[in-house]
């Protein structure tokens, strides 16, 4: 730990004979504590750049900045929770080529049924909105900072291969269990992350016309 090892002493001393899955908090804040380190570099150079931009007088778009701010953020969260997990020192990594196909599960559905009917209600539901909570942020963060119109498909086709490429990057460095369910919940989270995204700019474009109906009412008088 480099920043949030007191945090989780606390939370160790607090919870550990607690919650029966307390590992799965133990790598939330290991993976945010790892996070952390790069969030720092990213906001450097961010700064160095932003600096640079207006020593020379451009338009800076501040909402924008803190987008990619945001989008970095959850990106490297995402890949520590889900692919390097413990194993942060990436450039110590190695492939495994050796592992049995087998362990590709390719049945939709089938294994989260049997999460449902099993002893553990926690697996099942983390499986599940777990899965589908972590790519809200994508499919929130990425339209908006795209800013393009009708791109509903092609920001689910991203977080579907980026999805896909967690499962590909679990299987070869054994660092996760690789599942099509994981793939479609994924795509559930874009969706509903797109939705949200769609429904404040909704709200947003309603704003702007109501200010302006108000604001030329009271010209009008």
């Amino acid at each position: 730990m480099i920043f949030l090892g007191p945090l989780e002493a606390v939370l160790k001393r607090l919870l550990a004979n607690q919650i029966n899955h307390f590992p799965l908090v133990e790598l939330v804040v290991f993976s945010l504590d790892k996070t952390l380190l790069y969030v720092m570099v990213f906001g450097i150079g961010q700064w160095l750049y932003l600096r640079h931009e207006k020593q020379h007088q451009h338009s800076i778009h501040w909402p924008r900045v803190i987008g990619y701010f945001l989008f970095f953020s959850y990106f490297v969260l995402l890949i520590h929770l889900t692919v390097l997990r413990y194993q942060w020192q990436w450039w110590h990594l190695t492939l495994d080529s050796t592992r049995s196909l087998a362990r590709f599960h390719l049945i939709p559905l089938i294994d989260t049924f049997k999460l449902e009917n099993g002893t553990s209600s926690f697996s099942f539901w983390y499986n599940f909105l777990g899965n589908v909570v972590w790519f809200i942020p994508f499919g929130l963060l990425v339209p908006y900072l795209r800013q393009r119109r009708h791109q509903f498909f092609t920001v689910v086709g991203w977080g579907m291969l980026l999805s896909m490429g967690i499962e590909i990057g679990q299987y070869f460095l054994g660092t996760g269990v690789t599942h099509i369910d994981d793939v479609l919940f994924n795509a559930c989270g874009v969706v509903i992350g797109y939705v949200c995204y769609d429904l404040i700019n909704m709200l947003r474009q309603l704003f702007k016309e109501g200010t302006h109906a108000h604001t030329g009412h009271q010209k009008s008088h």
